[in-house]
């Protein structure tokens, strides 16, 4: 049957992926020095074979025959519509000139690295060409596959479908504005949270088993996942039960590995969770990065940041770490991991402070995007747009446009989806509790009863809606920024008087 002859064409695609998220995996844990230049053609030629597939003759054809013939129509709607959601990727990718990703899959490849070492040592001598190439194959890609009003929207539809930044642009404005407000009221209330013993040393073995620990209450399988150290944070999926996951741990911060390790823990849940319901279908490689972020976002921060949470937790940690933690109370702890204090660094920001971060990044995306602005000059741009945000100028380069990975990897559209997913995790613990009452005990019993919700409501549902239909169809509203100022508000403002 030619649907059967799709589906298995778009897995042999599907498992050069995972080869190549395999191989971008070891090459930000394990690759030697000297190997970087050889691994960045290995990338280019598998990126080369798989694109290839995708755009064959053979293969479209074969999904014109289908969708045309009179047996589509007898074929339930779920497959249905895996054949138009496959028919729809093949000729978006067709309008890609093959040597264009070809190109674009090495430079990242090499720009990874120097990336990396920019990051360590502040000199960008040798990544800012590399940035400035990537930004404009990334046009190129844009002027390839066609717009009909801005080509940042082109790169947003790979992180989230059909996302538009006219969409985004009044969102993020409000968002700004209320967030701005909040931030204002918080400063003025003068009260100052202690949280010098979250600054001391703490054992980094003894972090890594507590977050494994809580890890695996979350319902993570480690026969299915496993956790490494990088510099940057990421997951990534191997294949069908093959997760994973890294953390960055600092023996003197404790808030910065632990909720690094609950952010990739909820991607890993997800992958996870939504490769039990289907498995091989082609809605199981989640589309929407929005609802992904949503998911890492709720588990880092409306559960590992929440006073519930910690109910349950706090004694273990305690216990762990006595000789910090011997004096503090769980009051403490919890306002001291809440604390709102304006950092330049991204993802040591607090939860008011965060998607400041976000709406920067993005606004600078669609100017680089668009020509508005020049990827040399943007340390300056960064400064700039900084200092109207956060009132203050970064320090070094790193703490300015080289503190992310994203861009080094070609990232650029992916971003605005961590605000988004912020915005969406706030929907749906409104939904959740609605449902369930407060989560506000959060023991082993109650996050078991919380993933059970998500597996029902999220999950099961993998990329068979666009992110903005099933965050209608799990919270019965569409996706506003109200819940999330909302939930702010009630938090912060008792933590804050």
């Amino acid at each position: 049957m030619i649907y059967n002859e799709i589906i298995n064409s778009i897995n042999e695609i599907k498992n050069l992926g995972y080869a190549l998220s395999l191989l971008n995996w070891d090459q930000s844990i394990f690759i030697p020095k000297n190997g970087v230049m050889s691994r960045a053609n290995v990338i280019e030629t598998i990126t080369k074979i798989a694109h290839d597939m995708l755009i064959s003759d053979i293969l479209y054809e074969k999904i014109l025959s289908c969708t045309e013939s009179n047996d589509f129509k007898n074929l339930e709607e779920f497959k249905q519509k895996e054949i138009l959601k496959i028919k729809k990727d093949v000729e978006k990718e067709r309008k890609k000139p093959t040597d264009l990703v070809k190109e674009i899959a090495k430079t990242t490849s090499l720009a990874m690295n120097e990336w990396e070492q920019a990051k360590k040592t502040g000199n960008d001598e040798k990544y800012l060409p590399l940035l400035n190439k990537i930004f404009k194959l990334k046009k190129e890609i844009a002027d390839a596959i066609g717009f009909s009003d801005n080509p940042y929207d082109v790169l947003l539809d790979d992180y989230d479908e059909n996302l538009k930044y006219k969409y985004i642009e009044p969102l993020f404005n409000s968002l700004e504005n209320q967030l701005v407000e909040i931030i204002n009221k918080i400063e003025a209330s003068k009260k100052h949270i202690k949280d010098d013993f979250l600054l001391r040393k703490y054992d980094k073995n003894k972090q890594w088993e507590f977050g494994l620990c809580i890890l695996k209450k979350f319902g993570i399988n480690f026969d299915s996942c496993r956790q490494d150290i990088s510099t940057h944070p990421f997951t990534t999926t191997i294949g069908e039960y093959d997760v994973r996951i890294t953390t960055n741990i600092s023996e003197n911060n404790f808030i910065k590995g632990f909720f690094s390790t609950l952010h990739e823990g909820g991607h890993c849940l997800y992958e996870l969770s939504v490769n039990n319901h289907l498995n091989s279908s082609p809605f199981a490689t989640i589309s929407s990065l929005s609802l992904h972020e949503s998911q890492s976002r709720f588990f880092e921060n409306i559960i590992g940041r929440s006073y519930g949470f910690w109910k349950n937790h706090f004694n273990d940690l305690k216990k762990l770490f006595i000789e910090n933690l011997n004096n503090v109370t769980l009051d403490d702890f919890y306002k001291a991991i809440n604390k709102v204090k304006k950092s330049p660094i991204r993802t040591e920001s607090d939860e008011v402070t965060y998607n400041l971060h976000i709406i920067l990044r993005t606004q600078l995306e669609n100017d680089l995007i668009n020509d508005k602005i020049n990827v040399n000059s943007i340390n300056d741009f960064w400064h700039e747009r900084t200092k109207k945000l956060f009132n203050f100028y970064p320090k070094t380069k790193s703490e300015s446009y080289l503190q992310d990975i994203h861009w080094s990897d070609g990232l650029i559209g992916y971003f605005p989806t961590y605000t988004l997913g912020n915005l969406i995790s706030a929907q749906i613990l409104n939904a959740m509790e609605n449902q369930m009452g407060k989560v506000n005990d959060i023991n082993d019993e109650k996050l078991i009863n919380i993933i059970k919700w998500l597996d029902k409501n999220i999950y099961k549902h993998g990329s068979f809606y666009s992110s903005m239909e099933l965050v209608k169809i799990s919270t019965n509203k569409d996706l506003t920024h109200e819940y999330f100022i909302d939930y702010l508000k009630d938090k912060f403002f008792e933590i804050y008087n």
